[in-house]
């Protein structure tokens, strides 16, 4: 089997709001499938990231504000603990998957866990590396460019999906709203230094679009206790 998607067509895997693909798992453990049908929840739901031999699942969860999000899942094991997938797969005389169907004849069932399932199509969901990709010739800006990125290439895993709000050219960022946040970095940590405070809003931003890979950086802050070292860490976890 092997799905492939139209320019235009963002497939359900890297949509964190389509919820529908998501729920299969609940008509799945109803009785025996195919196999096709089960790659198809495989294919929509769970991807393998490489990451330079330090490979990891991805698979969509609900996060603490009920939202779908992305879950790092290290032990393709803990799949069959999450979705508790256990079906009949009927076979035909030449060891083949055929139809959906849940009147079997004993000899032509076997029980396949989840993770076996996912191991036979690895090759199928799997991802070079994860990356945020929104301003980038290849993948478009915004939306109404979304088709410029080849969504059937396994090189990236893209996190970026789509602008959650309509681009307004006219639309012009009021700073002053977080002024306190980059000028307490800029004088309680830099001492008045622009430079640091570039520094650390890159690394911020690395922080947010490649969740999955190590920055290669540590920030080590120096001071009297109460001076405010840790104020921006306490703002950023509850962001």
């Amino acid at each position: 089997f092997h799905i492939y998607y139209e320019k235009g067509e963002l497939p359900p895997i890297f949509d964190c709001k389509n919820t529908e693909t998501y729920l299969d798992v609940i008509n799945l453990k109803k009785g025996a499938v195919a196999m096709e049908r089960l790659y198809k929840f495989i294919k929509n739901n769970i991807a393998y990231i490489l990451q330079g031999g330090n490979g990891y699942y991805l698979t969509k969860n609900r996060d603490a504000f009920e939202e779908i999000d992305y879950v790092v899942i290290k032990d393709i094991k803990q799949f069959d603990m999450m979705f508790d997938i256990n079906n009949a797969i009927e076979l035909d005389d030449d060891g083949q998957i055929m139809t959906d169907n849940t009147e079997f004849d004993a000899d032509s069932i076997m029980r396949l866990p989840l993770r076996d399932a996912i191991y036979h199509y690895r090759d199928d969901i799997t991802y070079g590396k994860v990356d945020f990709m929104p301003y980038n010739a290849k993948t478009g800006a915004c939306d109404s460019q979304l088709y410029k990125f080849d969504w059937n290439s396994n090189e990236v895993f893209n996190k970026f999906n789509g602008f959650v709000h309509t681009y307004d050219p006219n639309f012009v960022v009021d700073e002053t709203k977080f002024n306190c946040f980059t000028e307490h970095i800029k004088h309680i940590w830099g001492g008045g230094r622009e430079d640091i405070l570039s520094y650390n809003m890159k690394l911020f931003a690395w922080y947010v679009q490649r969740p999955y890979e190590k920055s290669g950086s540590c920030v080590v802050l120096e001071g009297e206790e109460g001076c405010g070292k840790n104020t921006i860490y306490e703002i950023l976890s509850i962001v």
